[in-house]
């Protein structure tokens, strides 16, 4: 028969550093415990070990479920859209340039059966620069023509109109399809 150690007392004060900190709190009572009582340090550090791991399945588990549900939630904010986008069409319409104000009006026309509200232009330059004009309130109904003016001046080359709400929705005309500028400007200089 061996001889019984001389075992002290664990405090059950111990137990809470695996429950709160897990695997480290676990080491830190398992060296603190060791020389009193070395079999209840390994049970504590058995259990931090046991608690991190579970402590780490249930946080994963939660973590993949949440990322499903906002997947899922963007993937139906997506088919919604592609389902409204799918009739909507729009086209630059018509474009004036004046001169003297050195404004640039444009007329854009619903073509498609639903309703759209928010357009960007892009305003593209002989120098290569860009300029872009957002008109988040326009809102044009299905078949309506709305105008939008906008601050330019006459070595503008490129025009693209963008919805907002419809990202397929886009047109361009270069500045050969302006009244004033291009083309239409070449024809009144003449006469």
């Amino acid at each position: 028969m061996k001889p019984l150690k001389n075992k002290r007392k664990v405090s059950g004060w111990w137990w809470l550093l695996p429950i709160f900190f897990g695997f480290l709190g676990g080491v830190v009572a398992w060296a603190f415990n060791r020389k009193k009582d070395n079999e209840k340090a390994i049970l504590i550090l058995i259990v931090s070990i046991g608690l991190t791991v579970v402590s780490f399945l249930i946080i994963s588990f939660i973590a993949g479920l949440l990322f499903g549900i906002m997947t899922l939630s963007r993937t139906m904010e997506i088919r919604e859209e592609l389902y409204f986008c799918r009739g909507a069409m729009a086209q630059i319409q018509r474009g004036y340039y004046d001169s003297v104000t050195n404004e640039l009006t444009i007329a854009l026309f619903n073509t498609g059966d639903v309703n759209l509200e928010g357009f960007v232009l892009w305003l593209e330059y002989e120098n290569g620069s860009t300029k872009s004009v957002e008109f988040k309130n326009l809102k044009i109904n299905s078949l309506d023509i709305e105008t939008v003016t906008v601050s330019t001046d006459d070595t503008l080359e490129v025009i693209r109109m963008l919805s907002i709400e419809c990202r397929g929705v886009q047109d361009f005309v270069t500045r050969d399809d302006i009244e004033g500028l291009g083309f239409f400007r070449a024809q009144t200089q003449e006469f």
